[in-house]
C-alpha cells in the first residue's frame, strides 16, 4: 500500500485506483496506475522533498497478519513513480 503525506497540512492520504485523492491544502496528489505504480501532482515541485513523502506500507501490517514491518519512503525518481505536471485551466477572455 502507497501513502503520500503532506509536510504542510500534515495529511496522510491512501492512494487507491479508481480515483484521484489530494492531501487537504491539495499540495499533493495522486492514484494507482496499476496495481504496482501510482502517478502523482505536487503543486510546490521545487520544494518536492519537503513538502511530501511517498510512503510504502506492506500490506502484511496493512491486512493485520503482521503488527510490525518495516516501512519506507519511496524516492520521488523510482521507477514506480510518474510525476504527472499539474493542469492548468485558463478560460479564454473572449
Amino acid at each position: 500500500m502507497k501513502l503520500i503525506a503532506c509536510s504542510k497540512c500534515h495529511s496522510v492520504i491512501q492512494l487507491i485506483q479508481k480515483r484521484i485523492k489530494s492531501c487537504e491544502c491539495g499540495n499533493i496528489k495522486g492514484k494507482y496506475t496499476d496495481k504496482r505504480n501510482i502517478e502523482i501532482t505536487i503543486k510546490d515541485k521545487n520544494k518536492r522533498k519537503k513538502s511530501a513523502r511517498i510512503i510504502m506500507l506492506p500490506n502484511s501490517v496493512r491486512y493485520g497478519m503482521k503488527e510490525r514491518s518495516e516501512t519506507y519512503i519511496i524516492p520521488f525518481d523510482h521507477e514506480c513513480v510518474t510525476i504527472k505536471e499539474e493542469e492548468h485551466n485558463e478560460k479564454s477572455k473572449s
